[in-house]
């Protein structure tokens, strides 16, 4: 990685409101899940999330390197929001593309309560969503799989 790197670099390639994820992007997004996520979702669940007005995507890429670090992605309903996947690829972490991401979804909370569940073991994770001001407000059981808990956190904007 160039010692230059920096969150700077960083830019929306496509924030799904305005435009539709091409099949290399939805590749992209598998691969960011395949290499950091405990729940990938398999290419045809993505594009069918994509197509949900529901459903928020926003793809980071490094301009620089012309490759996708990570995404996140919100469900928005009237109430509240919910992070239903984030993730970053691991040689990008610890760069500040997390917190590019979390400043992302705190544009589109428009004063709502976000809610997100965390692999309690995903230490990075939860100190991530900790430092953007989450709060732990629950645990859930076996979330993701047999004695794999989750952590429900939220924070309200």
């Amino acid at each position: 990685m160039p010692k230059d790197h920096n969150i700077s670099k960083a830019k929306i390639i496509y924030d799904i409101e305005k435009d539709v994820f091409s099949t290399n992007q939805t590749k992209q997004i598998k691969e960011t899940q395949l290499s950091d996520c405990h729940k990938p979702y398999c290419l045809n669940d993505i594009y069918y999330a994509l197509q949900d007005k529901n459903k928020l995507f926003y793809l980071l890429e490094d301009k620089q390197l012309n490759v996708a670090v990570g995404y996140a992605a919100l469900i928005i309903t009237p109430d509240y929001n919910d992070i239903f996947s984030l993730a970053i690829k691991r040689n990008f972490q610890k760069l500040g593309y997390g917190k590019k991401l979390l400043q992302w979804i705190a544009e589109k909370s428009n004063g709502k309560k976000v809610f997100l569940e965390v692999y309690t073991e995903n230490i990075p994770a939860v100190n991530l969503y900790k430092s953007g001001g989450y709060k732990i407000i629950d645990k859930r059981k076996n979330y993701f799989g047999q004695d794999k808990d989750a952590f429900i956190m939220m924070k309200k904007f």
